[in-house]
């Protein structure tokens, strides 16, 4: 089945997808550079929703009498409160900014928080719920926050009139008050599963407002899936299509140097590939992975860079052997030229994540990070895997975290999983206070 968008001029194209979502496909303006400074983007209105503020009512004097009445409250107008989250959508994705700020992607909604999830605000584009039927748009994939105030989604609009599928790019550069929009790629068939316009699993990169990549990928069936790749140079408004070595996610650390990592398909992370120039070319990685018979196979993690020269690759190494799992954390000075083998985490229990599974950690600081392998054991090290600490975790009930993402050894975020035979799956907000030795669940519009 063909790629390539439906024979029709592409201005035409990029109006009439558009459109339909009633969103302006028009830039207003020069695209933001990376000093900072004002923009005019199409703009697309959001009514952020403040966040909730407790009223304390003012009691009345009262009345000279022997026996006093109640005293009445003095009227106040009524305070906005948050956004209100049924308690029956799933969380699709979180982002722990600060020890303050953080967001939530649930049921379709964009959510910001500056209170650590006490309370929450709606940054949702409004052209997203006035897609006319049959009609739909959605967010694709995680959030890109370069900021509080500057951050980058992908958007899909399907099942509408000529072009059938369209992926576009939203921006907001004031905290999601007002979006700007432009089209990524058209495809001239439906989004239907599996086909070449089921584009899902988007990965947003940005490393600075003008320089960013996009990466999905769309199901085939029995066959491997298609890889998608894009790139802007000029904070989104155009965008150019380049060849993806593998399915999967890429990282950048400048407008240069990055990395992919993945496999054939869905669940694979065998494969590890950087590139020197942008993405236009690549090449494998060349880690040096132990021999032996041990090792069975291993997953590559995402690369995290805490400055542009010093980052670090977690590869989970699975052993024939339960007593053979380990995490082996590789770490790099000089900007992925080179990568040692730095420090081994060997536990039995990680064998829980298959091949393709992603090992929950989150690193707080170029020495502090922290790996949950169950709820009851959870590891945090402070000298960069030299020496781990144990700790037994407690409050999930039920729940088995997929990600985590913490802000400081004592606060972070996870995402906790529950399957129930009758209905599927659910996946919610928990926060814990005291570095995952206790958890509690959150839903984001309530106080926890």
């Amino acid at each position: 089945m063909s790629l390539r968008p439906i024979g029709l001029p592409l201005t035409c194209l990029m109006m009439t997808a558009l459109s339909a979502c009633n969103l302006s496909a028009t830039f207003g303006g020069t695209p933001p550079a990376a000093s900072p400074g004002p923009i005019e983007p199409a703009l697309v209105p959001t009514t952020a929703v403040p966040t909730a503020a407790l009223v304390t009512p003012t009691p009345s004097p009262e009345p000279p009498t022997l026996t006093p009445e109640p005293p009445t409250p003095t009227p106040r107008p009524p305070s906005p409160t948050p956004t209100m989250v049924p308690w029956s959508l799933n969380v699709s994705s979180i982002g722990r900014l600060s020890l303050t700020e953080g967001w939530v992607l649930t049921g379709g909604q964009l959510l910001w928080s500056e209170d650590a999830g006490a309370s929450w605000s709606d940054i949702t584009p409004a052209g997203l719920s006035n897609c006319p039927a049959p009609d739909r748009c959605w967010i694709l994939g995680r959030a890109a926050f370069l900021d509080a105030n500057r951050i980058r989604i992908a958007v899909l609009r399907a099942y509408g009139q000529i072009p059938l599928t369209t992926l576009s790019f939203m921006y907001t550069e004031d905290g999601g008050r007002t979006w700007g929009l432009s089209a990524i790629d058209e495809f001239g068939e439906y989004h239907m599963c599996p086909g070449y316009a089921c584009v899902s699993e988007v990965d947003l990169e940005f490393v600075d407002p003008r320089n960013g990549w996009l990466a999905a990928k769309a199901p085939l069936g029995m066959g491997p899936s298609a890889p998608y790749l894009y790139r802007t140079r000029d904070a989104g408004r155009s965008w150019t299509e380049l060849e993806m070595p593998i399915v999967g996610q890429v990282t950048f650390i400048d407008a240069w140097t990055g990395w992919a990592l993945g496999g054939e398909g869905r669940g694979l992370n065998g494969w590890l590939y950087y590139t020197r120039d942008g993405g236009s070319t690549w090449r494998e990685a060349g880690l040096d992975i132990p021999d032996g018979p041990a090792v069975h196979g291993y997953d590559y993690q995402a690369p995290l860079f805490f400055t542009h020269n010093s980052g670090v690759i977690p590869v989970h190494f699975h052993g024939r052997e339960d007593r053979d799992q380990m995490l082996g954390f590789y770490t790099t000075g000089n900007a992925g030229e080179t990568w040692v083998l730095a420090a081994r985490l060997e536990d039995p229990d990680l064998k829980s994540f298959g091949f393709g599974s992603s090992v929950l950690w989150s690193a707080i600081d170029e020495s502090t990070w922290f790996v949950a392998v169950s709820e009851a054991k959870q590891y945090l090290t402070r000298d960069r895997g030299q020496s781990w600490e144990v700790i037994a975790g407690s409050g999930l009930n039920g729940f088995e975290l997929t990600e985590v993402q913490f802000a400081s050894e004592a606060e972070g975020w996870g995402l906790g999983r529950i399957c129930y035979s009758d209905f599927g799956c659910m996946r919610l907000l928990h926060v814990t206070h005291d570095g995952g030795r206790s958890w509690q669940m959150i839903e984001p519009g309530l106080a926890p």
